[in-house]
């Protein structure tokens, strides 16, 4: 067991070698009229979170109630898919599905997570807290943060290959 959970730290560490040197090549944040886009380099240092791709930890209880939110996408260096979340920047609540029928998977953010979605959204309109997407059905569920172990160790993997401050 020892063994394994070492052979597992040195290859995630590999992968996190390898994908500090890619880094961001932008975020946007969208409302239902505008969005606004930043390059990769202009977030260094920042910290970003957008569920379930790039997480702090594990998932959080979904937001009691809707706030009024913003789509984001993510392109990382050397990539070409979008990494679709939503963010509610009022309510330091971020939460995306990666599909595969797991479900919304929510965060809370913490403060710098929170200031820099603050900052990229300055201006732009926000959808209605009624069309917050998979809040509905995460508070019909009961809420659980519960999700499976192979979405766990996806998202463990994801984390440590996507940094979450941009490039150095």
């Amino acid at each position: 067991m020892k063994r394994l959970l070492l052979i597992t730290a040195l290859a995630l560490l590999a992968i996190s070698a390898q994908a500090s040197a890619k880094g961001l090549r932008w975020v946007e944040v969208c409302g239902p009229v505008d969005c606004h886009r930043v390059a990769g380099e202009r977030l260094a240092g920042r910290t970003l979170i957008f569920p379930p791709w790039v997480m702090s930890g594990g998932p959080d209880e979904p937001p009691a109630h809707g706030g009024r939110w913003l789509r984001v996408r993510v392109v990382v260096d050397g990539s070409k898919r979008r990494l679709r979340s939503v963010v509610i920047p009022a309510l330091g609540y971020a939460g995306g599905d990666q599909g595969g029928g797991y479900g919304f998977v929510w965060e809370r953010l913490g403060r710098d997570a929170r200031a820099t979605y603050r900052r990229l959204a300055r201006g732009v309109e926000r959808y209605p807290a009624a069309t917050v997407p998979g809040l509905a059905a995460a508070q019909s569920a009961g809420g659980s943060a519960e999700r499976p172990a192979a979405l766990t160790v996806a998202a463990a993997v994801r984390r440590a290959a996507v940094p979450l401050t941009g490039p150095a």
